[in-house]
């Protein structure tokens, strides 16, 4: 592409951005939790939209007449915008809510569960932009890794609520409450090598009954890709797409034939020399700065000792 035709791209990119958060966005991360409900939280591109569909399949004994997922498990950020009242009921208990903020920006209670899912930064960062290739700018307008320099690189700590953290931001802001008993700590390598296992995971800290095999082999079945991928339209985002498309500045179309059902696995992964350096470069300057762990494998072993070791 022309060097032109790629910075008009990056503008409109920008205007995008600028316009996606509503002041919604506060109320809906201003919820004054109940005891019992369960936020799921994690950076982009790290597992949400799967693990909303296990804790939905789990309280609801495998409901799929949902018209889109983020319809009966809300992202806080966003809800507010497709006419879903934060502070309301849902269609049962418990009370499922999704989001990206860093833990500074909810209002945390000990009364609530907290299923944190984290992803190797490399692997998210190529799944950030596959997703919004095609939806937030035309397709291949930008580069991978024009778009990872400036959206997923750039971002630090937030300035305000309506901003969001860095990968590596949002991942310290929770680290220290790894072990918290309210918090569960997942990985995405873990959900996909051993996902029935994390199906049971789950379940026990939601309080079900993990003896219950049919619940969990359903919740399992209904949160496998196949299955996913078979019901695409329950989770690629399209009532919130019809209702803010054009508000922020994008075709009314735009991204409806994608889903957040992405199998990057299957794909050969991008030549990513370029920025892996500075990938490597962020992580010590946040995480080993704080933690002394060099990098995402060694957070990983030192949360399995841990674990071992309680």
């Amino acid at each position: 592409m022309a060097d032109g035709d790629e910075e008009r791209a990056m503008e409109e990119l920008k205007v995008v951005l600028h316009s996606f958060y509503t002041e919604g966005r506060k109320k809906g991360l201003g919820v004054t939790p109940r005891k019992g409900d369960v936020f799921i939280c994690t950076s982009p591109k790290a597992g949400t939209t799967w693990m909303q569909q296990i804790c939905h399949q789990l309280r609801t004994n495998g409901d799929m007449s949902f018209e889109e997922i983020s319809n009966v498990v809300p992202w806080l950020e966003t809800c507010e915008d497709i006419g879903i009242d934060v502070n309301g009921e849902q269609v049962t208990s418990p009370r499922l809510f999704k989001t990206h903020a860093w833990r500074p920006h909810l209002n945390t209670s000990e009364d609530a569960k907290y299923i944190l899912i984290t992803r190797n930064p490399e692997d998210s960062a190529i799944s950030f932009y596959n997703f919004l290739n095609g939806w937030f700018f035309k397709k291949d307008s930008i580069s991978m890794v024009t778009f990872l320099k400036f959206l997923f690189l750039e971002r630090g700590k937030p300035q305000t609520i309506m901003n969001n953290p860095s990968y590596w931001e949002f991942l310290m802001s929770w680290w220290p409450h790894r072990n918290d008993k309210n918090l569960l700590w997942l990985w995405y390598e873990d959900m996909k090598t051993s996902h029935r296992e994390v199906v049971k995971q789950v379940a026990e800290f939601l309080g079900y009954d993990t003896s219950n095999t049919d619940l969990i082999d359903l919740a399992t079945e209904n949160s496998t890709f196949n299955f996913m991928k078979e019901h695409e339209r329950h989770f690629d985002e399209h009532t919130w797409k019809e209702a803010n498309n054009v508000r922020c500045h994008m075709p009314q179309d735009a991204g409806l034939e994608s889903s957040k059902v992405m199998n990057g696995g299957r794909k050969p992964k991008p030549d990513l020399r370029e920025l892996q350096e500075l990938l490597d470069k962020k992580w010590e300057e946040v995480v080993t700065s704080q933690t002394g762990l060099k990098n995402y494998e060694d957070m990983r072993r030192a949360h399995s000792l841990e674990k071992k070791g309680n």
